[in-house]
């Protein structure tokens, strides 16, 4: 199951890279174009394409945590954090892209929110996770 879910989130990923290369060089296709049909549907795809790449990073490192200054910070979704906000600040110097706070809110919430369900008992269970994090 975990080759599974590795794999799945690394192809999610390159889909997602594949997006933000397509907005970054102003091509237009069905999914901005989806986007722009749905309210909010830009905020929402946000919220979803990052939260699931945490979901699915979080789970591929088994949960794996680090501290930071007494905080227990989880590594693959702490990283793709650091990622978000850089892509995000880069759209400043980007012609065809805008930086935009809600977008990187809606990155964040999504990001946080997804993480957060990988630790449920369900989640925990499904895939074959400890109940307390090894990495604690």
């Amino acid at each position: 199951m975990r080759r599974l879910v590795i794999l799945a989130t690394a192809l999610f990923g390159l889909f997602l890279l594949w997006v933000i290369f397509q907005a970054d060089t102003g091509r237009d296709t069905v999914f901005f174009r989806f986007a722009r049909s749905v309210p909010l549907g830009d905020k929402i795809g946000h919220f979803f394409l990052y939260g699931f790449l945490a979901f699915g990073l979080h789970l591929s490192l088994r949960l794996r945590c680090f501290r930071l200054r007494g905080w227990k910070l989880p590594t693959g979704p702490t990283i793709l954090l650091f990622v978000v906000v850089a892509e995000e600040f880069s759209q400043a110097f980007i012609p065809y892209r805008t930086l935009d706070a809600g977008d990187l809110l809606a990155d964040v919430l999504g990001v946080v929110l997804f993480t957060w369900l990988t630790c449920l008992p369900f989640f925990r269970r499904r895939f074959g996770l400890p109940e307390n994090n090894p990495a604690s």
